[in-house]
Parts: C-alpha cells; structure tokens; sequence
C-alpha cells in the first residue's frame, strides 16, 4: 500500500465502499491506519536525522553545555540522552571528552568533595572560539540549506573570529 493518498483516490474507495454496502466507520478506520502508518516514518525518520546530526556534532555539543557550566562525564551523558533523545555511553564520551582536553578546549579537574570524586570539566578559551567558529559555520549552512543554494557574497563577506598561528594555538580576534 502506498504512504501517501490523494483526496481523489480517499473519495473513489469511500463510494467504491459506499456502493458496496459497507460501512463508513471501515473506511475511516483504513485511511487513519493509513495516516498512523505515515506519521511513524516521520516520526522515525525525524528521530533518525537528530541522532546522525548529534553523533555528527557530538563535539560541539559537548562544548556547548560546558560552555554554561562546568560538568562531569556522566552529567553530560545523561543532558544528552534527555535534550536529544540519543544515548551516547561512556566508551564515547570520555575518549571525545580526552580528546577536547588534549586539544586545550576543555580542561578538566578532580572535584574529590563529593561521595564520589569525579573528574569536572569546563570550558577553556580556545573552547569558547572554536565553538564561536562553528555556530557561525553551521549558522551559514542552515542558512543556504533553508534558502536552496549557498550564496556566493555572503561566504565571502563571512570573516572567520579565529586565526591558527604556527604552534596551533587559536587565537581570537574581536
């Protein structure tokens, strides 16, 4: 059965039905079945595109929620599950996270004051350009993906608010 019906073809089958005695009830009950059905795959295929786009932007996410406040791994586990509704365990996180800090855009510390100590991360200042950087860039994106083509003038008028000197240390202009 296709996913999509005209209201031509929905009006055909209600007297094709109609015509042959059989109740309303039976046919409104197929056509919602069918819309049911139809809203499942957008529904699944929505969800699908949120997770490969968070998988996608696992980073810049993470730098996002350190940007407002300093976290633990499991802290940020769990913002994720709930914003997202995708589960990143901690064979994925932790080594991203390890992997930010030795690239000097998170630092961590060891807060042992609570129960547990646990290892806290913040956000540092290259953190904060290279999560500038790219809220401009996807910014640009989204933008020439709503508007159907990338324009021209707009890439070259765009001034990118980071600059790598030769011992990959970023540095930001204002």
């Amino acid at each position: 059965m296709r996913d999509c019906f005209s209201v031509r073809q929905v009006s055909f089958w209600y007297a094709c039905v109609m015509c042959k005695g059989l109740s309303f009830n039976l046919v409104f009950m197929n056509i919602q079945e069918t819309l049911g059905e139809r809203q499942k795959m957008t529904n699944n295929r929505q969800k699908e595109i949120q997770a490969k786009l968070a998988r996608n932007l696992l980073d810049q996410i993470i730098l996002q929620y350190l940007e407002k406040e300093s976290m633990h791994g499991y802290q940020i586990i769990t913002r994720i599950r709930k914003s997202y509704g995708v589960y990143f365990g901690p064979s994925t996180v932790y080594p991203l996270l390890a992997m930010l800090e030795k690239k000097g855009y998170v630092k961590s510390t060891w807060n042992v004051g609570s129960v547990r100590p646990r290892k806290v991360y913040s956000l540092t200042a290259d953190g904060k350009c290279v999560l500038k950087l790219a809220e401009a860039s996807l910014t640009m994106m989204c933008r020439s993906l709503a508007d159907g083509s990338v324009l021209k003038a707009e890439q070259e008028r765009m001034v990118l608010p980071i600059q790598e000197s030769s011992q990959r240390t970023i540095i930001c202009r204002s």
